[in-house]
């Protein structure tokens, strides 16, 4: 749990936007809250679905909340269920390291 702590405590919003982007919703989407970035629900739905924009990602807690459906998720549940909702089953090691590469990716390249 420490190494899974650890990697969110460096996760920044940019890396939350790149996420998004290789999850299909491009930054031009998104919606600007107080402390949050609002996506559509791609956690229980596909892009083509024309999902609502109810999935808030909170900075300070680094913590999504689908409003429609799924409740609170950690960043690593949300990358499980948005992979579920295309019908693909993804262990967690696997959405921790989607994770990790996009924060080294990130802290690499400036």
């Amino acid at each position: 749990m420490a190494l899974e702590n650890n990697l969110l405590n460096k996760v920044s919003t940019s890396d939350i936007l790149r996420l998004m982007e290789k999850l299909g919703i491009p930054e031009t989407s998104v919606r600007y809250g107080n402390d949050c970035l609002i996506f559509p629900t791609i956690c229980h739905n596909t892009i083509d679905n024309d999902p609502s924009h109810k999935l808030y990602y909170y900075e300070s807690s680094k913590r999504f909340y689908c409003y429609t459906n799924c409740k609170a998720m950690s960043v690593y549940e949300f990358i499980i269920n948005s992979y579920q909702a295309r019908g693909i089953k993804m262990p967690f090691s696997q959405a921790y390291m989607i994770l990790d590469s996009l924060v080294n990716d990130r802290l690499k390249h400036g």
